[in-house]
């Protein structure tokens, strides 16, 4: 029973720590061999890190948007288009921080976007603290995917968090 379960786990996707494989979405990533994949998750492939309530998705974006610039302005305008219609989802007060080219660990090319929220309590003085760090890249299944790492995890500087993720981080 125990080689079966260990199967299972291996076929979905690398489930233990240290690498983990999302064969579906044509990614794989290492993360600190105390983050844990979260099976209960609703929203993309998830590992948390450990004491926290988040640590990062990897999940796809808009089918349609078949090119990185496309995937890259559809993102954009999301953000855009929840900034001006205030819900009371918490992504409806974020807002694009920067937008910055990157490469994974194959020299694959991609864009890290940087979203965060408003904070002070000076309505003159706003200012924009990082909340996601967000690594989009196309597959080669043409498939735009984003690595969401949430500064909650504990990672809140973007050197720190582009060496966590694009170090390790394989898009095919």
């Amino acid at each position: 029973m125990k080689y079966l379960l260990a199967y299972l786990l291996f076929c979905s996707g690398s489930l233990f720590a240290g690498e983990h494989i999302v064969d579906d979405l044509k990614v794989s990533l290492t993360v600190p061999d105390d983050w844990k994949y979260d099976p209960d998750s609703s929203f993309g492939y998830t590992i948390i890190a450990p004491g926290k309530s988040r640590g990062l998705r990897i999940h796809t974006k808009s089918p349609s948007d078949k090119d990185l610039v496309s995937a890259l302005n559809t993102m954009i305008q999301n953000f855009e288009w929840n900034s001006t219609h205030p819900t009371k989802n918490p992504i409806s007060s974020q807002r694009v921080i920067a937008v910055e080219a990157v490469k994974d660990s194959q020299g694959k090319e991609g864009f890290r976007v940087t979203t965060g929220l408003i904070g002070g309590e000076d309505r003159n003085h706003k200012v924009l603290y990082p909340n996601v760090y967000h690594y989009l890249f196309i597959n080669s299944d043409m498939r735009p995917i984003c690595i969401c790492l949430y500064t909650s995890s504990g990672i809140t500087e973007s050197e720190e968090a582009d060496q966590m993720i694009l170090t390790s981080l394989k898009i095919r």
